[in-house]
This record gives C-alpha cells, structure tokens and sequence, in this order.
C-alpha cells in the first residue's frame, strides 16, 4: 500500500518541481496530477529526495531524476526499480 503522509512544506516543493517539469520538459507525456503522485510516491515510499535541491538542480541532473522516476517508479508500491537511484536522494531503503 503505498503511503501518502506528505507534510505541507514537502508538498509544496513537489508542486514547485511539477511546474517546472511542466515548463522545463517539452512534451512530458503526464498530466500534473501524474508527476505529483510519482513524485510524493517516490518520496514516502523507500526514496527520500532532497526536493530542494532537486528544484534547484541544473537541466541535466534534472531531467536525469525526473524522467528516471517517470520510467522506475512502480506505481503500485511506490518504489523505485531496476536499481533507479535519483541523483537528489537522501535516503534510500530497499
């Protein structure tokens, strides 16, 4: 089951991070409701980000962890895969 207990100020950091893939990545292929969810996903589920410093990260490290967790995150656990770690993780639990 996955979990979505997300405090206020880590979601409004995942809000911030989805508008900027919105405007930074031509042609993301999900609906903000998508990258939020795969974002707090990965997040409260065994892959703790640094969401600032993913917010701030340059273009190419970036796209490297938003795209990854697109493509890795399984969305019925909520888990990274395939041995996905996201450049802007702090914690990782498997």
């Amino acid at each position: 089951m996955i979990k979505w207990n997300t405090n206020a100020s880590d979601f409004r950091l995942i809000v911030a991070i989805a508008q900027r893939i919105e405007k930074d990545i031509k042609g993301y292929p999900d609906k903000r409701q998508t990258i939020l969810m795969d974002l707090q996903a990965c997040h409260e589920n065994g892959c703790r980000l640094d969401l600032t410093g993913l917010l701030a990260a340059d273009p190419l490290d970036f796209r490297h962890d938003v795209l990854g967790i697109r493509q890795h995150i399984n969305r019925s656990t909520g888990q990274l895969e395939d041995g996905f770690i996201p450049r802007y993780a702090i914690a990782v639990s498997v």
